[in-house]
């Protein structure tokens, strides 16, 4: 088996390493998130001459026209026409299937999602309902006939919402503007003070989820936990006997630059809520300030990150504001678990030097 350099698709902002491998006349794609990573690959392959059978060795799903207009009937709504290339904001892998198309006057985004998401997402529209009617910048769903917004039909579970279109984000420069930063926060302190954290519902327990991560890590990736045992050191005598303590808030839990639908000089809609629910208060405020520092050596330290922890240190007691730092190198696990799972080995020796960075 050949095996080809690693690309990195720019088909969208996601930036999937993908990974092509040849067996005979055949060239597997790995590590894209969507089919048209599959089309990017096979360009890039046409032009350095190669040719052949080109595929995902991952399978993804695909429905004509017939089939998405009976799903649209339980919305009453009908089908103009499929926008399966356009694109869609967000990541990909949040829904099994997701297709832009046109109904009547609208622009909607169709998403088939598993089963046991269904409930949550009930749940999650009545916050974004909530939300929408006081000002905050979000997009809820479309509810449909029976009054729900996730419909049922042969064993599948769909949810249908607004296309919204905004100004693409430059990530070579975005971490320059203020205003990005500024707004972010601005939108997490309402976002706080508006929803209340369900007492029911279990906090998302970081401490855990890293030592869960370390030991897969022990079992399978030893040659990583030389450089990662400075990093658990400091967080075990920072983060990790405090953590139960921290105030929880009701979060986000993925608010990225890249899941903001940005618009001339302000924020027209946060999407891809599927993370969100009770997380302590740095949550958030790590996530955001650590994926903006890791798109440049000079972007931690900007415009973006300034300007919004200006903002989102006025929700945040100030017992806890000086944790926030030791809070974002533990929040870069989730990233670390993530370049794992796709077994990019580029992104996480670069997430490691990131967190040595931050340490």
């Amino acid at each position: 088996m050949d095996v080809i350099p690693t690309l990195t698709c720019l088909i969208c902002p996601n930036g999937c390493g993908l990974k092509i491998s040849r067996e005979n006349d055949t060239y597997q794609i790995r590590g894209n998130r969507c089919i048209k990573g599959v089309d990017f690959a096979r360009n890039q392959l046409k032009k350095t001459g190669i040719s052949g059978n080109i595929r995902s060795a991952k399978a993804f799903l695909h429905y004509d026209e017939e089939h998405i207009s009976q799903i649209l009937s339980l919305w009453d709504l009908p089908l103009n026409s499929l926008e399966e290339n356009r694109f869609i904001q967000g990541s990909p892998e949040r829904s099994l299937y997701r297709t832009s198309l046109l109904s009547g006057s609208q622009r909607l985004i169709l998403e088939q999602i598993e089963p046991e998401q269904a409930s949550k997402h009930e749940k999650t529209a009545l916050r974004l309902d909530r939300l929408k009617k006081v000002g905050l910048p979000v997009t809820p769903f479309l509810r449909g006939k029976n009054g729900r917004v996730v419909q049922e039909a042969e064993n599948r579970f769909w949810q249908l919402t607004p296309f919204s279109q905004g100004i693409a984000l430059n990530r070579n420069n975005y971490w320059q503007d203020a205003w990005r930063g500024e707004g972010l926060g601005r939108f997490l302190c309402r976002l706080y003070e508006r929803e209340q954290p369900d007492s029911r519902e279990p906090s998302f327990n970081l401490i855990d989820f890293i030592n869960s991560l370390v030991e897969k890590i022990s079992l399978n990736h030893r040659d990583l936990l030389l450089p990662l045992n400075p990093i658990l050191q400091r967080l075990e005598e920072t983060v990790f006997p405090v953590y139960k303590d921290i105030p929880t808030v009701f979060g986000h839990g993925d608010p990225h630059p890249l899941n903001i639908i940005w618009g001339e000089g302000k924020i027209e809609t946060i999407i891809d809520w599927e993370f969100c629910g009770t997380k302590p208060i740095l949550y958030d405020a790590s996530l955001v300030m650590g994926c903006v520092g890791s798109e440049s050596p000079e972007a931690f330290d900007s415009p973006f990150n300034r300007a919004f922890y200006g903002e989102i240190k006025k929700a945040i007691p100030p017992l806890w504001l000086g944790l926030l730092p030791d809070f974002i190198l533990a929040q870069r696990f989730a990233w670390l678990n993530e370049w794992l799972r796709h077994e990019d080995e580029t992104m996480v020796l670069q997430e490691i030097r990131y967190m040595e960075m931050l340490l």
